[in-house]
């Protein structure tokens, strides 16, 4: 986004190196308001309807890119973060309702394999549509985001179209203000049952974890994609660069995510925390390599700056992202198992209390990636990082040894 909007010169929009990020900022400030009151919406107008409007939202913020107004963008992006909530907030809870504990860590990889796809097919498009151009023109503009636009809308039928199967319906008919009382009071109680949960001394001991998600999100979303197409050294392949870096993400999700749902039986069995190292350790080796690879300070102008290993390498930074995709996949597929299988009758509002907190270091890591080279934020998610795993990892041996400990005493 800040690579297109950067492109926009005339007198409803002049847009500058970093004020994509800025507009992400906000929209992951009102994504973190909207998770908070997910459960609260959902227990309101049911799920469903919650993923229809979610989705309504988005389509009118991929809409207002075919002829940016800063007015329009900014309410966009207020739109956006409110429709990507409420949507985030109750998909983890259709997964885990059509799942068994058996089974929750193999749908949650399907899952996520599924939905990073939309990455390679929407990247590739880019790509063809920016192959070989140095920069964006409006009418290149038009056609990338009308389709996008088609694309979403398409996205909200399908949604509309969603059934309920595990739910049966009633013929008994009760007074309509009695409904919406009962729907009101219950609302309220999954407010505070989500805030409540959010305090909770399990969850704290992982916000750590859901910090880094949404810190590496930042990076991999917005902030690589705009190094790329700023790295001048590029030529004229730069735009053509961030299309495929979504491409080569989206394989590397989907690579790792298709292995998770096969392993999930046997990380049921002998723990999520060997495959949450892996994954840091990946995200290590691929932030080592994208420090080596592109200037520093490609993340808030275009430069012509080399790197550490003299010209940018256009191979080196694809697979950089592809290993960094394979190590997000991991980290956050197993925490989506996590609390599916922690939390089973309290899916939303656990779903709710994780991105609320990712929400929240996501607006902050969009405002700070305005300043910060590319050093600086490697330093933060590496020192993230850490802390992040050890918290999960201790909360999983701890849930573990009490499952253990139950099943023992059912036996005995």
């Amino acid at each position: 986004m800040t690579v297109v909007l950067n492109s926009v010169h005339d007198n409803w929009f002049d847009g500058s190196p970093t004020e994509g990020y800025v507009f992400m900022a906000i929209n992951c400030a009102t994504q973190a308001v909207a998770y908070l009151f997910g459960a609260s919406v959902s227990a309101l107008i049911g799920p469903k309807l919650v993923l229809v409007a979610g989705s309504v939202c988005i389509s009118l913020y991929i809409a207002s890119f075919i002829r940016p107004f800063v007015a329009t963008i900014y309410a966009g992006s207020v739109i956006a973060g409110m429709g990507g909530g409420f949507i985030w907030a109750v998909q983890g809870y259709f997964v885990a309702v059509n799942s068994r504990s058996d089974t929750v860590e193999r749908n949650y990889g399907i899952f996520w394999g599924i939905f990073q796809s939309s990455l390679i097919s929407g990247s590739l498009f880019y790509f063809f549509m920016l192959r070989g151009a140095d920069t964006i023109t409006p009418n290149t503009r038009y056609a990338v985001f009308a389709t996008l636009t088609t694309a979403a809308v398409v996205g909200v039928i399908l949604f509309s179209l969603i059934r309920h199967p595990w739910t049966s319906s009633t013929n008994v008919r009760r007074p309509a203000v009695s409904i919406t009382r009962t729907r009101t009071e219950k609302a309220k109680e999954e407010l505070i049952a989500t805030v409540k949960l959010g305090l909770k001394r399990e969850m704290l001991f992982l916000v750590p974890h859901f910090f880094y998600i949404g810190m590496q999100a930042t990076f991999w979303n917005s902030v690589y994609s705009t190094t790329l197409g700023y790295t001048l050294r590029f030529g004229n392949i730069g735009q053509s660069l961030v299309g495929l870096n979504g491409v080569f993400l989206g394989i590397g999700e989907i690579i790792a995510s298709s292995f998770l749902g096969l392993a999930g039986k046997w990380s049921n069995r002998h723990g999520r925390d060997i495959f949450l190292i892996a994954g840091m350790i990946t995200h290590f080796v691929a932030l080592y390599l994208i420090f080596l690879n592109l200037p520093s300070d490609a993340p808030i102008h275009p430069t012509s700056n080399g790197s550490y290993l003299g010209n940018p390498n256009a191979y080196l930074a694809m697979f950089c992202i592809a290993i960094f995709g394979v190590g997000d996949a991991i980290w956050t597929n197993q925490l989506m198992a996590y609390l599916g299988w922690v939390y089973p009758y309290k899916t939303v509002a656990a779903f709710g209390v994780y991105q609320f907190y990712c929400a929240v270091v996501n607006s902050a890591a969009f405002w700070y990636s305005t300043i910060l080279t590319l050093p600086y934020q490697f330093l933060l998610l590496v020192g993230t990082a850490l802390p992040a795993a050890a918290g999960f990892c201790w909360m999983e041996w701890k849930t573990s040894r009490r499952t253990w400990e139950a099943n023992e005493s059912l036996f005995n």
